[in-house]
Protein backbone atom coordinates (compact mmCIF):
# COMPACT_ATOMS: atom_id res chain seq x y z
CA UNK A 1 0.00 0.00 0.00
CA UNK A 2 1.68 3.66 -1.29
CA UNK A 3 1.77 6.39 1.21
CA UNK A 4 -1.26 8.23 -0.36
CA UNK A 5 -3.71 5.31 -0.12
CA UNK A 6 -2.46 5.39 3.96
CA UNK A 7 -3.36 9.20 4.24
CA UNK A 8 -6.09 8.59 2.36
CA UNK A 9 -7.45 6.51 4.60
CA UNK A 10 -6.29 8.13 7.41
CA UNK A 11 -8.03 11.70 6.61
CA UNK A 12 -11.42 9.82 5.72
CA UNK A 13 -11.40 7.94 8.77
CA UNK A 14 -10.80 10.76 11.06
CA UNK A 15 -13.48 12.69 9.68
CA UNK A 16 -15.34 9.63 10.17
CA UNK A 17 -15.00 9.20 13.63
CA UNK A 18 -14.73 12.53 14.76
CA UNK A 19 -17.57 13.86 12.61
CA UNK A 20 -19.32 11.25 14.06
CA UNK A 21 -18.76 11.90 17.58
CA UNK A 22 -19.44 15.91 17.29
CA UNK A 23 -22.92 15.49 14.95
CA UNK A 24 -24.32 13.26 17.21
CA UNK A 25 -23.01 14.95 20.90
CA UNK A 26 -25.06 17.97 18.71
CA UNK A 27 -28.33 15.86 17.75
CA UNK A 28 -28.00 13.96 21.95
CA UNK A 29 -27.75 17.48 22.89
CA UNK A 30 -30.95 18.98 21.19
CA UNK A 31 -33.09 15.78 22.21
CA UNK A 32 -32.21 16.15 25.31
CA UNK A 33 -33.12 19.58 25.81
CA UNK A 34 -36.66 19.21 23.51
CA UNK A 35 -37.04 16.55 26.10
CA UNK A 36 -36.57 18.96 29.29
CA UNK A 37 -38.32 22.07 27.60
CA UNK A 38 -41.75 19.46 26.11
CA UNK A 39 -41.04 21.94 23.14
CA UNK A 40 -37.96 22.52 20.83
CA UNK A 41 -37.42 25.54 18.86
CA UNK A 42 -37.78 25.52 15.30
CA UNK A 43 -34.31 26.09 15.05
CA UNK A 44 -33.19 23.30 16.90
CA UNK A 45 -35.38 21.20 15.26
CA UNK A 46 -34.24 21.67 11.90
CA UNK A 47 -30.20 21.43 13.23
CA UNK A 48 -31.00 17.94 14.96
CA UNK A 49 -32.45 16.49 11.82
CA UNK A 50 -29.23 18.46 9.64
CA UNK A 51 -26.71 16.88 12.76
CA UNK A 52 -28.34 13.09 12.00
CA UNK A 53 -28.08 13.36 8.27
CA UNK A 54 -24.79 14.32 8.71
CA UNK A 55 -24.13 10.95 10.80
CA UNK A 56 -25.59 9.28 8.22
CA UNK A 57 -23.42 10.70 5.33
CA UNK A 58 -19.87 10.07 7.74
CA UNK A 59 -21.17 6.07 8.79
CA UNK A 60 -22.75 5.80 4.63
CA UNK A 61 -19.68 7.45 3.19
CA UNK A 62 -16.26 8.38 5.09
CA UNK A 63 -16.12 5.08 6.76
CA UNK A 64 -16.29 2.89 3.98
CA UNK A 65 -14.34 4.98 1.77
CA UNK A 66 -11.51 5.01 4.34
CA UNK A 67 -11.63 0.98 4.49
CA UNK A 68 -11.23 0.78 1.02
CA UNK A 69 -8.55 3.26 0.84
CA UNK A 70 -7.25 0.67 3.46
CA UNK A 71 -7.27 -1.96 0.99
CA UNK A 72 -9.96 -3.64 2.46
CA UNK A 73 -12.39 -5.09 -1.06
CA UNK A 74 -15.29 -6.73 -1.36
CA UNK A 75 -17.21 -5.30 1.46
CA UNK A 76 -20.99 -4.86 0.30
CA UNK A 77 -22.97 -6.59 -1.69
CA UNK A 78 -25.22 -5.49 -4.69
CA UNK A 79 -28.46 -4.98 -2.00
CA UNK A 80 -25.53 -3.35 0.80
CA UNK A 81 -24.55 -0.82 -2.02
CA UNK A 82 -27.72 0.11 -3.13
CA UNK A 83 -29.45 0.17 0.55
CA UNK A 84 -25.78 2.59 1.78
CA UNK A 85 -26.10 4.71 -1.68
CA UNK A 86 -30.19 5.68 -1.60
CA UNK A 87 -29.45 6.51 2.38
CA UNK A 88 -26.38 8.54 1.65
CA UNK A 89 -28.04 10.51 -1.33
CA UNK A 90 -31.28 10.74 0.67
CA UNK A 91 -29.10 12.35 4.04
CA UNK A 92 -26.72 14.67 1.41
CA UNK A 93 -29.71 15.99 -0.28
CA UNK A 94 -32.29 16.33 3.55
CA UNK A 95 -28.39 18.54 4.65
CA UNK A 96 -28.83 20.74 1.69
CA UNK A 97 -32.32 21.06 2.01
CA UNK A 98 -32.22 21.48 5.63
CA UNK A 99 -29.44 24.22 5.46
CA UNK A 100 -31.78 25.94 3.05
CA UNK A 101 -35.00 25.92 5.09
CA UNK A 102 -32.83 27.52 8.28
CA UNK A 103 -31.65 30.29 6.26
CA UNK A 104 -34.87 31.36 4.88
CA UNK A 105 -36.33 30.84 8.41
CA UNK A 106 -33.87 33.33 9.87
CA UNK A 107 -34.35 35.75 7.04
CA UNK A 108 -37.88 35.79 8.15
CA UNK A 109 -36.92 35.79 11.86
CA UNK A 110 -35.08 39.15 11.24
CA UNK A 111 -37.52 40.76 8.87
CA UNK A 112 -40.11 43.48 9.70
CA UNK A 113 -42.94 41.57 12.03
CA UNK A 114 -45.43 42.85 9.50
CA UNK A 115 -48.37 40.65 8.88
CA UNK A 116 -47.69 38.66 6.08
CA UNK A 117 -43.78 37.55 7.26
CA UNK A 118 -45.94 36.97 11.13
CA UNK A 119 -48.34 34.97 9.32
CA UNK A 120 -45.37 33.14 7.62
CA UNK A 121 -43.26 32.17 10.41
CA UNK A 122 -46.17 30.83 11.96
CA UNK A 123 -47.24 28.67 9.17
CA UNK A 124 -43.86 27.49 9.09
CA UNK A 125 -43.54 26.50 12.19
CA UNK A 126 -46.70 24.48 12.35
CA UNK A 127 -46.04 22.75 9.31
CA UNK A 128 -42.38 22.18 9.63
CA UNK A 129 -42.79 18.43 10.65
CA UNK A 130 -44.32 17.84 7.22
CA UNK A 131 -42.21 19.91 5.63
CA UNK A 132 -38.62 17.89 7.09
CA UNK A 133 -40.61 14.83 5.93
CA UNK A 134 -41.27 15.92 2.36
CA UNK A 135 -37.63 17.19 1.90
CA UNK A 136 -36.42 13.85 3.12
CA UNK A 137 -39.04 11.87 0.95
CA UNK A 138 -37.96 14.25 -2.51
CA UNK A 139 -34.61 13.31 -2.03
CA UNK A 140 -34.98 9.95 -1.71
CA UNK A 141 -37.31 9.70 -4.86
CA UNK A 142 -34.70 12.16 -6.62
CA UNK A 143 -32.29 9.49 -6.38
CA UNK A 144 -34.42 6.35 -6.82
CA UNK A 145 -32.21 5.23 -9.80
CA UNK A 146 -29.31 4.34 -7.27
CA UNK A 147 -31.82 1.25 -6.67
CA UNK A 148 -31.45 0.45 -10.17
CA UNK A 149 -27.56 1.05 -11.09
CA UNK A 150 -25.52 0.54 -7.45
CA UNK A 151 -23.51 -2.49 -7.33
CA UNK A 152 -20.65 -3.64 -5.57
CA UNK A 153 -16.80 -3.83 -7.19
CA UNK A 154 -16.55 -7.10 -7.78
CA UNK A 155 -20.28 -7.58 -9.81
CA UNK A 156 -19.29 -4.58 -12.19
CA UNK A 157 -17.68 -4.72 -15.55
CA UNK A 158 -18.51 -1.72 -17.48
CA UNK A 159 -16.91 1.09 -15.68
CA UNK A 160 -17.16 3.70 -18.76
CA UNK A 161 -20.55 5.22 -17.64
CA UNK A 162 -19.83 4.84 -13.68
CA UNK A 163 -19.75 6.70 -10.46
CA UNK A 164 -16.52 5.17 -8.40
CA UNK A 165 -17.10 5.46 -5.28
CA UNK A 166 -14.14 2.93 -4.07
CA UNK A 167 -16.26 0.45 -2.24
CA UNK A 168 -19.49 0.67 -4.74
CA UNK A 169 -19.92 1.63 -8.01
CA UNK A 170 -22.90 3.13 -9.77
CA UNK A 171 -22.84 2.38 -13.42
CA UNK A 172 -25.14 3.46 -15.90
CA UNK A 173 -25.77 1.60 -19.43
CA UNK A 174 -25.16 4.53 -21.91
CA UNK A 175 -23.48 8.00 -22.14
CA UNK A 176 -27.15 9.72 -22.14
CA UNK A 177 -28.75 8.55 -19.11
CA UNK A 178 -25.05 8.87 -17.00
CA UNK A 179 -24.57 12.39 -18.42
CA UNK A 180 -28.87 13.38 -17.62
CA UNK A 181 -28.72 11.63 -13.74
CA UNK A 182 -25.17 13.97 -13.63
CA UNK A 183 -27.52 17.25 -14.46
CA UNK A 184 -30.40 16.32 -12.63
CA UNK A 185 -28.32 16.18 -9.49
CA UNK A 186 -26.35 19.50 -10.36
CA UNK A 187 -29.25 21.23 -10.94
CA UNK A 188 -30.64 20.27 -7.94
CA UNK A 189 -27.83 21.16 -5.47
CA UNK A 190 -28.07 24.72 -8.10
CA UNK A 191 -31.49 25.72 -6.94
CA UNK A 192 -30.63 25.06 -3.45
CA UNK A 193 -27.74 27.01 -4.01
CA UNK A 194 -29.60 30.28 -5.16
CA UNK A 195 -32.31 30.02 -2.68
CA UNK A 196 -29.59 29.81 0.17
CA UNK A 197 -27.72 32.89 -1.51
CA UNK A 198 -30.57 34.71 -1.88
CA UNK A 199 -31.68 34.39 1.60
CA UNK A 200 -28.26 34.80 2.92
CA UNK A 201 -27.84 37.77 0.73
CA UNK A 202 -31.22 38.99 1.85
CA UNK A 203 -30.40 38.78 6.03
CA UNK A 204 -27.01 40.81 5.54
CA UNK A 205 -29.14 43.64 3.24
CA UNK A 206 -31.73 43.49 6.11
CA UNK A 207 -28.73 43.61 8.56
CA UNK A 208 -27.20 46.55 6.91
CA UNK A 209 -30.59 48.77 6.89
CA UNK A 210 -31.47 48.46 10.34
CA UNK A 211 -28.30 47.95 12.08
CA UNK A 212 -27.89 51.46 13.13
CA UNK A 213 -32.11 51.68 14.37
CA UNK A 214 -31.90 48.20 15.84
CA UNK A 215 -29.54 50.11 18.62
CA UNK A 216 -30.92 53.14 18.87
CA UNK A 217 -34.39 51.28 20.07
CA UNK A 218 -32.82 48.27 21.71
CA UNK A 219 -33.55 48.58 25.27
CA UNK A 220 -31.71 46.66 28.08
CA UNK A 221 -34.39 43.83 28.54
CA UNK A 222 -33.86 43.69 24.72
CA UNK A 223 -30.54 42.64 25.20
CA UNK A 224 -30.57 39.09 25.71
CA UNK A 225 -33.33 38.66 22.88
CA UNK A 226 -31.62 40.25 20.38
CA UNK A 227 -28.25 38.82 21.13
CA UNK A 228 -29.12 35.32 20.78
CA UNK A 229 -30.97 36.44 17.18
CA UNK A 230 -27.67 37.93 16.27
CA UNK A 231 -25.11 34.90 17.24
CA UNK A 232 -28.32 32.62 15.37
CA UNK A 233 -28.23 34.58 12.62
CA UNK A 234 -24.18 34.36 12.38
CA UNK A 235 -24.49 30.76 12.90
CA UNK A 236 -26.96 30.38 9.50
CA UNK A 237 -24.58 32.75 7.74
CA UNK A 238 -21.50 30.68 8.52
CA UNK A 239 -23.04 27.36 7.52
CA UNK A 240 -24.25 28.90 4.22
CA UNK A 241 -20.95 30.21 3.75
CA UNK A 242 -19.63 27.53 4.25
CA UNK A 243 -22.14 25.08 2.22
CA UNK A 244 -21.01 27.72 -0.95
CA UNK A 245 -18.12 26.71 -0.67
CA UNK A 246 -17.83 23.06 -0.06
CA UNK A 247 -20.85 22.31 -2.51
CA UNK A 248 -19.90 24.71 -4.60
CA UNK A 249 -16.53 22.78 -5.33
CA UNK A 250 -17.72 19.18 -5.00
CA UNK A 251 -20.92 20.10 -7.89
CA UNK A 252 -18.02 21.38 -9.65
CA UNK A 253 -16.13 18.20 -10.10
CA UNK A 254 -19.33 16.29 -10.32
CA UNK A 255 -20.71 18.40 -13.51
CA UNK A 256 -16.49 17.78 -14.51
CA UNK A 257 -17.15 14.16 -14.30
CA UNK A 258 -20.28 14.08 -16.03
CA UNK A 259 -19.06 15.52 -19.49
CA UNK A 260 -15.25 14.46 -19.32
CA UNK A 261 -14.01 11.45 -21.04
CA UNK A 262 -12.35 10.76 -18.32
CA UNK A 263 -12.15 10.51 -14.66
CA UNK A 264 -8.91 10.55 -12.82
CA UNK A 265 -8.85 8.93 -9.37
CA UNK A 266 -7.47 12.32 -7.51
CA UNK A 267 -10.18 14.19 -9.13
CA UNK A 268 -12.89 11.26 -7.03
CA UNK A 269 -10.70 11.86 -4.15
CA UNK A 270 -10.86 15.44 -3.72
CA UNK A 271 -14.62 15.25 -4.74
CA UNK A 272 -15.11 12.72 -1.75
CA UNK A 273 -13.16 15.20 0.82
CA UNK A 274 -15.23 18.68 0.16
CA UNK A 275 -18.51 15.89 0.19
CA UNK A 276 -18.09 15.50 3.94
CA UNK A 277 -16.26 18.99 4.74
CA UNK A 278 -19.86 20.41 5.36
CA UNK A 279 -20.83 17.87 7.83
CA UNK A 280 -17.54 17.47 9.25
CA UNK A 281 -17.53 21.40 10.01
CA UNK A 282 -21.05 21.69 10.79
CA UNK A 283 -20.82 20.82 14.54
CA UNK A 284 -18.08 23.40 14.72
CA UNK A 285 -20.02 25.96 13.59
CA UNK A 286 -22.91 25.21 15.38
CA UNK A 287 -20.62 24.30 18.74
CA UNK A 288 -18.59 28.28 18.42
CA UNK A 289 -21.67 30.25 17.90
CA UNK A 290 -23.46 29.35 20.71
CA UNK A 291 -22.38 29.50 24.36
CA UNK A 292 -25.09 28.21 26.08
CA UNK A 293 -24.91 24.62 23.65
CA UNK A 294 -21.61 25.13 24.81
CA UNK A 295 -22.11 25.30 28.78
CA UNK A 296 -25.07 22.83 28.61
CA UNK A 297 -22.32 20.41 26.89
CA UNK A 298 -19.64 21.07 29.42
CA UNK A 299 -22.39 20.60 32.45
CA UNK A 300 -23.22 17.27 31.11
CA UNK A 301 -19.22 16.17 30.77
CA UNK A 302 -18.99 17.48 34.39
CA UNK A 303 -21.88 15.11 36.09
CA UNK A 304 -20.72 12.24 34.63
CA UNK A 305 -17.39 12.55 35.96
Amino acid sequence: MDLYRILQGAVYFLMAMLGSVTNFSILFYFCLTSSNKGKALLPEVIMSHIAGSNLVVFVTRALPSSLSAFGFRDLFTDRDCKVILLMYRTCRGAVIGLTCLLSCYQGIVISSSSPKWMYLRTQLQKYLTTIIYVCYLMNMASNLDTVYYAFSISNVTMLQYAYNLKYCFVTYPNKVLFEVMGLLNFVQDLFSVMVMATASGYILLVLYQHKKVVRSLRHPDQQTGRTAESQATTTVITLVTLYLTFYGIENAIWLYQTVSNEILTVVTDVRIFFTMSYSFVFPIVTLAFNPKLRSKMKQLRNRHE
